[in-house]
């Protein structure tokens, strides 16, 4: 049980140290170089991705040479260069190109000088894409031809590649223990060859990788054999350990030493020469006693820390067959079994239970007859499980077998005869589908897919997810192979919302209608609200049933009103736009039928009083409206009877005009108020008031005559119904008066004697007595004289 290797011939000296690790969808090949160039020659590491596909190589160098050279990437196919560096004798600047395949390329380095340039470092080559990673496959599990057939370990093979629904994705992990279960039909057969000779047997191997993590940071890989090897005489377990921390080649392939000092068991450290086939190398062996064949077999390997070393144990049929304490120097941090995409230049660093010729003396058998069924479970995260994934052919060993799997059932496979053939025995990768993408896992703990948030960064956020594992939902975080795992999360977006009274940033679920974030009112708690008028979904206006399908902006617009009481003639609380007018709510005039009226309201607000026409709901609060208070007064007089509303309170003077008809004067002499007489026509209107101006008719006449009264008058005054007359006698004029008179149709009449003729004669007649008077006393005088003058 030796190591195989197929390595590429160069035409320079070379000494390399190789492996490569697959990262993501990547797989890194890193290597070292100890290298002659000669001048304008190129070596170079070839590559053949052989699918359809995108291949990114980005090359990480450390190089130094004695004289100046390029890295390269080298289209093999076409013969040209892809890709370079400028010619340093230090190189460390990395070089990246992207290209399609099928293509056949090499990693090169160019010597453009005239002498010979020797080159010592190392390269780091990432290879990306679903070509790199079946270049990968096909060089982890490579079949090759033998005089007796194709030949290849056959079996279960886990390489920590897995090809889903027709593209290459990897994982890894790392177990504590691992389990073969083998059975053979009754009528098995198999021979092994090193052509032309033969001997009756076969193996059937455990090829595991141990890794050791060292308490001063390095790492250590040791490939671990638990080997069935069956003979015509019986059977017996060869155990195997190797150091493959360090492979090296430069005139043969050798492996890292092994200080026996570091490493006790049952067995001892010896060096195997390569010669039989494999890399020279120490290794650990031990071969346990012999049985007689059996129909079923199990095998099983354990790996613990303790302390400062690593213990192996190898098991069979549950019996412990070797316990082997390795003790790396800088101690031990952490060990375990690993399957890792991660390719070594010799063999991948992976897992297999496979049948393959009976040692490296006779390293090919054929299956002749029957078959033998193979199982492989790992101890992993506390639970046994069955790997990931398996490919029929493996790659980790030296031997071979002429044979084919048969039957795939479950979780094992059928080796019979045939050829073998590399395929995908079975696929049980956890599946993880989220919005982010389809996953696979090799972890039967989920919790690190389930993000409680996923943040997109543009305003779009996954939350509360929802887990199913085969369409049921989840219990639990820890799943088993091959679950599908569905995570469904509710979409959020990020919007913000803008209201009175104020903004906010809120993460709201896809599809919610925009009213839930956009109340219809908005209460203050202070008699004030804001009534929703419209809804504005990043500028564009939105009914309140419009969905939210991305981030964006809500701006709710809103009228404001106040809570108001208006106490008029009676109370009335409602809210009232802001700004609006009180004219539909406050009667202009309130008649109450009465010949009483309200007119003039005022509305008085906090200190401030407004017209009702100018009056504006400005706050919450009491409105209180005041009225004038108006009564009706009629007033009823000659050909001028009105009405009019006057404010209670007011003093008001009755207009009562006067008329001349016909020589007659028409006055108010009286008003009956309410039946009241009263002299003065003003009024203090306390109340409806019912004026009747009282009038009175006079008619004054003039019944002189040359400065004489008439000798006799008479003189009538008639107004409607009413009429007064008079008889005067020796009349210098008469006034006739009418009370309370209820029309304008006056008239007067009269007729006088004059009295001058009568003046005339008693004149005269007094004229003529006074003569004669007169005479008769002056001739008294003259007669009576007589004394002296």
């Amino acid at each position: 049980m030796r190591l195989g290797l197929a390595f590429l011939l160069l035409a320079v000296s070379l000494a390399v140290a190789s492996r490569a690790y697959a990262q993501d969808n990547c797989v890194t090949l890193a290597y070292t170089i100890q290298a002659s160039v000669a001048p304008s020659y190129y070596w170079y590491y070839p590559l053949d991705f052989g699918i359809s596909g995108s291949v990114t190589v980005t090359l990480y160098p450390q190089l130094y040479s004695d004289t100046p050279v390029r890295v390269v990437v080298y289209d093999l196919t076409r013969s040209r260069e892809l890709a370079s560096t400028s010619p340093y004798t230090r190189l460390s600047e990395p070089l990246t190109v992207t290209f399609s395949s099928p293509r056949r390329v090499g990693l090169a380095i160019f010597n453009p000088s005239s002498s010979t340039a020797r080159v010592r470092g190392a390269v780091k080559a990432t290879l990306c894409g679903n070509p790199a990673l079946a270049w990968a496959l096909e060089h982890s599990a490579k079949l090759s031809n033998t005089v007796l057939g194709p030949a290849a370990p056959t079996g279960i093979a886990d390489f920590g590649i897995a090809l889903v629904n027709g593209t290459y994705t990897v994982y890894s992990y790392n177990f504590s223990g691992a389990r073969a279960e083998v059975s053979f039909s009754p009528d098995f057969r198999a021979v092994s060859y090193s052509y032309p000779y033969s001997t009756r047997g076969f193996s059937v191997q455990l090829n595991l990788n141990l890794k050791v993590a060292t308490k001063a940071g390095s790492q250590q890989v040791y490939w671990v054999q638990e080997v069935l090897i069956a003979s015509e005489s019986g059977v017996f377990v060869n155990i195997n350990i190797w150091n493959t921390t360090v492979v090296s080649r430069e005139q043969v392939c050798s492996l890292a030493q092994l200080n026996p000092y570091r490493v006790s068991g049952k067995g001892y450290v010896r060096h195997y020469s390569g010669e039989q086939g494999g890399c020279a190398g120490d290794v650990y062996v031990y071969a346990a006693a012999q049985t007689p064949f059996a129909a079923r077999v199990s095998l099983e390997v354990g790996v613990e820390t303790t302390g400062d070393s690593v213990r192996v144990s190898f098991y069979r049929d549950g019996s412990l067959v070797d316990s082997v304490i390795i003790t790396p120097s800088g101690g031990v941090s952490w060990a375990g079994f690993v399957v890792e995409p991660l390719l070594w230049e010799w063999a991948p660093l992976n897992a297999e239970l496979v049948v393959a010729g009976q040692s490296s003396r006779y390293p090919v058998a054929v299956v002749e007859s029957g078959s033998v069924t193979l199982k492989l479970i790992y101890l992993r995260e506390g639970r046994w499980a069955v790997p990931v994934s398996a490919w029929s052919v493996g790659g980790n060993t030296y031997e071979r077998a002429v044979a084919g799997l048969q039957q795939v059932g479950g979780a094992s496979v059928t080796v019979g005869r045939g050829e073998p053939r590399v395929f995908q025995a079975w696929l049980f990768l956890v599946t993880i589908r989220t919005p982010l993408g389809v996953f696979y896992s090799t972890s039967l703990d989920i919790s690190r897919y389930i993000a409680p948030v996923i943040d997109f960064g543009n305003g779009t956020r996954l939350v509360e997810p929802r887990v199913y594992i085969d369409g049921k939902p989840a219990g639990s975080m820890r799943v088993w192979p091959g679950a599908v795992v569905e995570v469904y999360y509710t979409r959020q977006y990020r919007v913000s919302v803008y209201l009175p009274t104020g903004g906010v940033e809120k993460w709201v679920a896809q599809g919610i209608e925009v009213g839930s974030l956009v109340p219809e009112e908005i209460d203050l708690g202070n008699g004030t609200r804001y009534k929703l008028e419209g809804i504005y979904f990043s500028g564009g206006k939105v009914g309140r049933d419009y969905r939210v399908e991305g981030p964006g902006e809500i701006r709710g617009v809103y009228r404001r009103q106040f809570l108001v009481s208006i106490v008029a003639l009676e109370t009335r609380t409602a809210w009232l736009d802001e700004g609006s007018g009180l004219e539909e709510l406050v009667p202009s005039q309130v008649d109450f039928g009465n010949r009483t009226r309200l007119v003039s309201p005022v509305v008085h607000y906090r200190g401030l009083s407004f017209n009702l026409a100018g009056a504006r709901v400005i706050g919450p609060g009491v409105y209180t409206v005041t009225y004038t208070r108006q009564y009706l007064v009629r007033v009823f007089a000659l050909n001028a009877s009105y009405e009019e509303w006057v404010d209670s309170g007011k003093s008001i003077t009755v207009r009562s005009p006067s008329f001349n008809v016909s020589g007659v004067y028409i006055a108010p002499v009286a008003y009956e108020v309410n039946g009241t007489r009263r002299e003065t026509p003003e009024i203090l209107v306390k109340g409806p008031v019912d004026v009747r101006v009282v009038y009175n008719a006079t008619a004054r006449l003039g019944f002189s005559s040359l400065g004489l009264p008439a000798l006799y008058a008479e003189a009538a005054l008639k107004c409607g119904g009413k009429a007064a007359s008079k008889t005067l006698v020796l009349a210098w004029d008469a006034m006739l008066t009418l009370g309370d008179v209820n029309t304008t149709d006056c008239s007067v009449t009269y007729t006088s004697v004059p009295s001058w003729p009568a003046v005339l004669l008693l004149t005269a007649i007094g004229v003529a007595v006074t003569v004669r008077s007169a005479a008769r006393k002056l001739k008294r005088g003259v007669e009576g004289a007589g004394g002296p003058l």
